[in-house]
Parts: structure tokens; sequence; C-alpha cells
């Protein structure tokens, strides 16, 4: 009888350590994070909050004010999805690296336009990116919120 009872207890006790056992998650790599971030659960809405022209701050216009982005996610392609703007505009995006964007925007007049963003700081409710315009060497800042 004491054997058994002392089986029973060496059992339980296995059971409860192995049961109790903390595992430590995988870490997230700074891209993977960066671009949940940027589209939340599969897609985010950012609110246009700041704009920057080589270092000045500008006053937003009413139209800048409304003005909203939106990020999807493809999960068939890793690092991109798609893109929408309150301004109708369309297009593609690439997560190039850690804090590197590209887009192109599919449904430009002119043909396709394609832009490198570098992403300054990014979180669960703020982006700040810049991009610079080569031919006029313009570097544009713009901070966004998602409610």
């Amino acid at each position: 009888m004491k054997k058994v009872l002392s089986l029973l207890l060496i059992i339980t006790g296995a059971i409860l350590f192995t049961g109790c056992s903390k595992t430590t998650p995988e870490p997230i790599s700074v891209r993977d994070q960066n671009m949940k971030y940027l589209v939340g659960d599969g897609n985010k809405l950012w609110h246009l909050r700041e704009v920057h022209v080589n270092g000045t701050q500008q006053t937003l216009t009413d139209a800048q004010m409304k003005y909203t982005l939106t990020y999807t996610i493809n999960p068939a392609v890793a690092y991109s999805g798609t893109f929408t703007d309150s301004d109708g505009y369309k297009g593609t995006w690439k997560m190039l690296g850690e804090y590197v964007l590209r887009e192109v925007i599919t449904n430009n007049p002119s043909g396709n336009a394609e832009s490198i963003i570098y992403i300054n700081g990014i979180n669960e409710t703020k982006l700040d990116i810049e991009s610079t315009n080569n031919p006029t060497l313009t570097t544009v800042r713009k901070v966004y919120y998602a409610y």
C-alpha cells in the first residue's frame, strides 16, 4: 500500500511539475513587429496629423486634416500588401527592410509612381514616415495616428 501511495504521489508531482512549466515565446523580429504595427490584424487606417517639409512643420489644410491612409496585408506574399488613401489613390507596398517601404501607386493617371518611404518610428498608434523627392530634393515627413 505504501508503494502504491508513493508511486501515485510521484506521478502526480511529475504531472503537476511538467504542466506548470513556462515556455518562452519566440522573439519577433523588428521587421515583423513593424509590419504588425503597420497593418494591425490585416489592415489599419491611419489619420494624418503632421506634415513637415525640409524639417519645417506645415499647417494642415482642411483636406489634409481629413486625409487617411489604409495599409492592408497580402498574406500570400511576405512583407507586402496594398494601400488606399482618402484621395482615391491605390497601390501596392512592400517592406524592403526593418524601416523601409516601397510604395507603388498603381492608379496614377500618368502611370505607376514609385516611392521609397523611410519609417522614422512606428508603434500601435503612431506612424512617422519620411520620403525625399529626388528631382526637387524636398524631404517630406508625415506623422499619422491610428485610433
